[in-house]
């Protein structure tokens, strides 16, 4: 007897759905509304503000690259014109004695 009055009880608990329901729903939507603004946001400050100042600092980047090509360029010709200039000199010294 005691078993059928519990398994009652029981059934009867579990047709009444949780009361707090809409509240947990509420709770949920803005928390959701929440991360979503603070997602826009976040991904608005980096299209507008974030990604043109690396492309602007790439370009920087690859003129300076092209300026310290050309300044290596013409350091290697010059200890090229050094070398043979030494190259030269020692041969004149060995012709001499």
């Amino acid at each position: 007897m005691n078993k059928i009055i519990f398994c009652f009880l029981m059934m009867g608990s579990f047709c009444f759905g949780c009361l707090c329901i809409p509240q947990i729903k509420m709770a949920y939507e803005k928390v959701e509304n929440h991360i979503k603004n603070y997602v826009g946001g976040q991904s608005e400050n980096i299209e507008q503000k974030l990604i043109p100042e690396i492309e602007k600092s790439i370009q920087d980047l690859q003129q300076q690259n092209l300026i310290l090509r050309q300044s290596v360029m013409i350091e290697s010709q010059n200890i090229l014109k050094q070398k043979e200039i030494l190259f030269e000199m020692h041969k004149k010294n060995q012709m001499l004695y």
